[in-house]
């Protein structure tokens, strides 16, 4: 929608889907405000705090709000159902930012269904904003694609860790050096996320970049 403007301000069609969707959320939440806004807003804080308590942790007391919604099934899936389309709706822009700075990964030997999930499901956790998931799949799909490289030159794969592989390949000129040093530093980011620190989006873009690298080369041919 051009300018910021309310979908409610001039009759100019929106410019993007996910701008009419937002446009008809906020037009219903008026109309529901109009009848009761303190309402909407306790119903609102009890559906975020029953769906936080299902995500991750919760304090022992959440299971008192989760038996009140047991007890009211056709209204937790109608509220549900609203909490998580504005969450994805509110989310559209920021996925579609994330997808338009990606490059298409173009490989002369199709991989193997594992890399290839590995992959896909390594970038749909950037584009969803999930990059711990994102940095530690795209550290996975690159072991991955490495070990089906090295089961098709050696005819399996070793017993070594993944610091020895990248070593081997090397050494059988099957990366260069400066496509190694991004496979080490993916290796390095995905086992960060996991024993020490979460990563920022920043940092998630640029280890599945550079994963998306090493993959290029090791499926060049």
């Amino acid at each position: 929608m051009k300018d910021n403007a309310n979908p409610n301000d001039s009759d100019e069609k929106p410019d993007f889907l996910s701008e009419a969707l937002d446009g008809f959320i906020v037009e219903a939440d008026q109309e529901f405000e109009a009848e009761d806004k303190e309402a909407r807003l306790v119903v609102e804080k009890l559906v975020r705090s029953a769906t936080s308590s299902l995500e991750g942790f919760a304090p022992s007391d959440a299971k008192v709000l989760l038996a009140f919604w047991q007890r009211n099934p056709e209204t937790w899936k109608w509220a549900t159902d609203d909490f998580y389309s504005r969450q994805c709706v509110s989310e559209i822009p920021k996925v579609v930012r994330r997808f338009l700075k990606l490059s298409p990964v173009l490989v002369g030997r199709i991989p193997s269904v594992e890399v290839s999930v590995y992959l896909r499901e390594a970038t749909q956790c950037f584009l969803h904003g999930f990059f711990q998931g994102s940095t530690a799949l795209s550290r996975a799909a690159m072991e991955a694609g490495i070990n089906e490289l090295l089961s098709r030159q050696l005819g399996a794969v070793p017993s070594i860790d993944l610091v020895e592989k990248l070593r081997q390949l090397e050494r059988f000129k099957l990366l260069d050096s400066h496509t190694a040093r991004e496979a080490h530093e993916v290796r390095k980011a995905g086992g960060n996320v996991l024993h020490r620190s979460p990563a920022p989006e920043k940092l998630g873009f640029e280890i599945l970049v550079k994963a998306r690298r090493v993959l290029m080369k090791l499926y060049a041919a």
